[in-house]
């Protein structure tokens, strides 16, 4: 089956479909889909830019990624002016929060004047756009867009991906380790896919059920620590980046102390990375934290690490964000 036909990317497609001109009708000049990464967003802008240039003519729409911006031509052949997409009917903008903050200012500038001449944008993001790190001007234009989520996928969705999957990779399992996979199975088509592809490797080196079936489990790779730290920020009111900071304020040692200890349970980084992460500490603090933490440990604190794991595991099971 054709992925894009699961009933996630439904609200997507109409989204997107509505940036075509038809006489007399409303213009719709941007239309913002953000998403999990790996959620298909890429596939999804992706084909709306070939479906215009099938209709309109091979110039008639440009993709590139938001890193790929300039302002000036540069020596970089992979660079795209500002000014080449002036006057191009559709401009398709895969992971906008790449951009370079030098060409933010601009690219708002830029937005204004293809509204005016009812061009089509499309941007994708993996946050909603109210959630960027970028100029009030460029925030407010995005937010005032068509904004549109592409869901983590349903348990059915995640089966039939599953399915399709299995097929593509030419990938056999018995009923049992596919009930197994399917309890695993990560929320995005993405996530699905990397599972899909581990077990192909574990078939080719005939690994056991068990062992195919772990890899599969760290391949789903559904929680980073940037989500642990947006979870911790959240619920305990702290400030992302000065819990990654040098400052011994109570609060924020605390926030860390979480954050280290769910990094444990939930990711594979060792201490040598977790502390790198974490603003250059090193493992021997990191370590004197964990067992700070679970010798002071507070029924009040125990009771927000046990609603911090749910949060996560929730979070895992595509059914919240960060």
């Amino acid at each position: 089956m054709n992925l894009l036909e699961l009933p996630e990317f439904r609200a997507a497609q109409m989204a997107l479909g509505a940036l075509e001109p038809v006489p007399e009708s409303p213009h719709i000049p941007v239309v913002v889909v953000w998403g999990l990464p790996g959620c298909g967003r890429t596939t999804l802008l992706r084909k709306l830019a070939t479906e215009w240039r099938k209709h309109y003519g091979k110039s008639a729409s440009l993709l590139c990624r938001g890193s790929a911006l300039a302002t000036r031509r540069l020596p970089d052949k992979g660079r795209v002016t500002l000014r080449r997409l002036k006057e191009l009917p559709l401009v398709v903008i895969d992971d906008f929060a790449s951009i370079s903050p030098k060409v933010v200012p601009r690219f708002a500038t830029l937005l204004d004047h293809r509204n005016q001449e009812r061009h089509a944008t499309a941007l994708s993001l993996a946050t909603p756009p109210s959630e960027i790190q970028a100029p009030s001007r460029v925030v407010e234009r995005l937010v005032g867009a068509l904004v549109v989520e592409i869901p983590p996928l349903t348990a059915e969705s995640r089966r039939q991906a599953l399915s399709s999957l299995l097929t593509r990779h030419g990938v056999r399992v018995g009923k049992p380790m596919r009930e197994d996979l399917e309890a695993m199975l990560a929320p995005t088509i993405g996530g699905i896919d990397r599972q899909v592809r581990a077990l192909a490797d574990a078939a080719s080196e005939h690994l056991a059920v068990d062992e195919a079936l772990a890899r599969c489990r760290r391949a789903a790779g559904t929680i980073s620590l940037e989500q642990i730290i947006s979870v911790v920020a959240s619920e305990t009111g702290n400030d992302r980046k000065a819990m990654t900071g040098p400052a011994r304020l109570p609060g924020l040692v605390k926030a860390r102390q979480l954050v280290i200890v769910l990094a444990r349970s939930f990711t594979e980084l060792s201490l040598a990375k977790l502390g790198r992460a974490l603003g250059g500490r090193d493992p021997a603090t990191l370590r004197h934290a964990i067992e700070s933490f679970h010798v002071s440990c507070e029924p009040t604190t125990l009771a927000l690490l046990k609603k911090l794991e749910r949060n996560l595991e929730s979070l895992r099971a595509g059914t919240t964000r960060s």
